[in-house]
């Protein structure tokens, strides 16, 4: 059985390292039942106390949120770590301490990683981690579109709370008691392992509406049972990040169901530094 049984409070966070990420970081807030996830919050990082539209006053106000969850375990649909072959550091601890390495920002960060990348003589420079190959995640975490989220998350949320004592970054450290339970989520693998199609449904049109409308509806079918306020904001907001906070949820839930293991000691050494998706 699952170290994380006993805890039945979820969190799915969609999150971003925009620069209004307030208004792009979207949380989903769940009770596991036995038999179902009961979504029963949905709302935007900006609404967290302390809070703005900046990324500035965001994410310090999502860190302190986490650090306080500490009956909970958080999906969040970000990159927790980078593929081994870029990594120095021999934990990930320590890569997340040394992180990112003096790069000025995301783009400097993620030429250097194809750069790095590049001397390797592989047939490409944009590398993805196991997790992502056995999953079809479907980019790198240093991709154009992935590179602001997985710079802010490592540097402004996770790398501090670890130092902090304040979360456990599962499966690459135990899962502490006392303490937030973050992993790493990924809504198009939850997508396509409930058989959905993952396309069509981030857009500001009838047809993306629908499409979302369509997703919820197989949630409720399936997995899931979603409070009407939660439904409205998951098929309302145009740019899916409503409906993916609430996708990580359920995945991270699905995952954790099926026993997949949570701690280092049930994972392989590359896990250990890469990280793992949960969907």
């Amino acid at each position: 059985m699952s170290s994380t049984t006993g805890r039945r409070r979820i969190y799915g966070i969609d999150f971003s390292g925009a620069q209004d990420a307030g208004r792009n970081v979207w949380l989903a807030s769940a009770t596991r039942r036995e038999g179902t996830l009961l979504v029963e919050g949905c709302f935007p990082g900006e609404a967290l106390p302390g809070s703005a539209a900046d990324r500035e006053e965001c994410l310090p106000a999502l860190r302190s949120f986490l650090a306080g969850a500490d009956d909970a375990i958080i999906g969040m649909d970000v990159p927790f770590g980078l593929p081994a072959e870029l990594v120095d550091e021999g934990t990930w601890p320590a890569f997340a301490q040394a992180f990112p390495n003096d790069a000025a920002g995301p783009t400097e960060w993620a030429e250097a990683c194809r750069d790095r990348a590049e001397t390797l003589d592989r047939d490409r420079v944009e590398l993805k981690r196991a997790t992502d190959d056995e999953t079809g995640a479907p980019f790198s975490p240093y991709n154009l579109r992935m590179r602001s989220s997985t710079y802010y998350a490592i540097s402004s949320v996770l790398a501090p709370l670890v130092q902090a004592d304040a979360a456990s970054v599962l499966p690459m450290l135990p899962p502490n008691p006392g303490v937030a339970w973050l992993v790493e989520a990924c809504p198009a693998v939850t997508l396509d392992r409930l058989g959905l199609d993952a396309e069509g449904y981030k857009n500001d049109d009838e047809a993306a509406e629908e499409r979302r409308a369509e997703i919820v509806d197989s949630l409720v079918a399936g997995p899931a049972t979603i409070a009407p306020d939660v439904r409205e904001s998951a098929i309302a907001e145009p740019d899916g990040d409503a409906l993916d906070a609430v996708l990580a949820a359920v995945g991270v839930t699905m995952a954790l169901e099926r026993g997949e293991p949570t701690s280092p000691g049930t994972v392989d050494a590359r896990t250990r530094i890469e990280g793992k998706i949960y969907a």
